[in-house]
């Protein structure tokens, strides 16, 4: 039923991810669906737990291996590369559950934990290079970070040509992200 349900949002959107379009897709019986979830909200709580362990698995995949990049422009490119790649595969399910569930506590609560390990991961990528000509602050590896999650954000709500009216390529809109963090870094 997971699969239907995943397979209705992909290739209908929110809007086909009903009941009893579940049911069919799946070729179950409602019984069998509402003792699995409950209701609609079950369902999108059970997605919501499912998209939340691949998303995080593939970003981590993605990320492999930043840390030991030769310079730390080199290790935030490879890691703003990774984030976007994903964000980019996965823009309509991650669309729909970030916005979909976020007045839920405990799927907003989950999400958070998400966010906030790939916070933990940049700050410890970052940190293993030597940042010249002061240490890393706090704050600095947090501004980083929202910025990298709010460019994020764009990437899976807006496309290339939307905000501004300029079209910035996926990998322009890194590259400019990438400047951004070596300032806050270096200056």
């Amino acid at each position: 039923m997971l699969d239907a349900a995943e397979h209705l949002l992909r290739t209908g959107g929110p809007s086909a991810l009903t009941v009893d379009a579940v049911i069919e897709v799946a070729g179950t019986s409602t019984g069998s669906f509402y003792a699995r979830f409950g209701n609609r909200e079950g369902l999108f709580a059970a997605m919501h737990e499912r998209f939340l362990s691949g998303f995080g698995s593939e970003v981590a995949a993605a990320l492999a291996g930043a840390a030991e990049k030769s310079t730390l422009q080199r290790t935030i490119e490879h890691f703003i590369d990774g984030v976007f790649t994903t964000v980019r595969l996965h823009r309509g399910a991650l669309a729909f559950h970030v916005f979909h569930n976020a007045h839920d506590p405990v799927m907003r609560s989950q999400g958070n934990e998400l966010t906030q390990l790939l916070s933990a991961a940049l700050h410890h990528t970052i940190e293993h290079h030597h940042v010249e000509p002061r240490p890393v602050d706090d704050a600095t590896l947090s501004a980083i970070s929202r910025m990298v999650f709010a460019m994020a954000l764009e990437l899976m709500l807006f496309d290339d040509h939307e905000v501004t009216g300029f079209e910035l390529t996926p990998q322009h809109l890194a590259d400019k992200c990438t400047t951004m963090a070596m300032a806050l870094l270096t200056s």
